[in-house]
């Protein structure tokens, strides 16, 4: 005998055992944006108003975002010993 279940309730099971990390993720992720040469905002939210340097990017980050960074030389600060700090789980592009 094989047991039928509607497709309704397979979308709500599926649903209910998904990883809560994982929508969470998905839901919350951003896209932030480095150009050494914008002139906007300055807030990362879109090319136009997007960060100057990197490392403001990485330290509005968080793990699932992505940051795509026009051509161009960017260093993490003034001193030889600078570096950035890296975002464990977002994408640079």
């Amino acid at each position: 005998m094989k047991l039928r279940f509607p497709a309704s309730l397979l979308i709500v099971f599926t649903l209910l055992y998904t990883p809560q990390n994982t929508v969470n993720a998905t839901l919350t992720s951003s896209i932030w944006y480095v150009d050494q040469n914008a002139g906007g905002l300055n807030n990362g939210t879109s090319w136009t108003n997007a960060f100057n340097n990197l490392q403001n990017a990485l330290g509005s980050a968080s793990s699932g975002d992505q940051i795509y960074v026009a051509q161009g030389v960017y260093t993490p600060g003034v001193n030889r010993s600078d570096t950035f700090q890296l975002v464990s789980g977002v994408q640079i592009s």
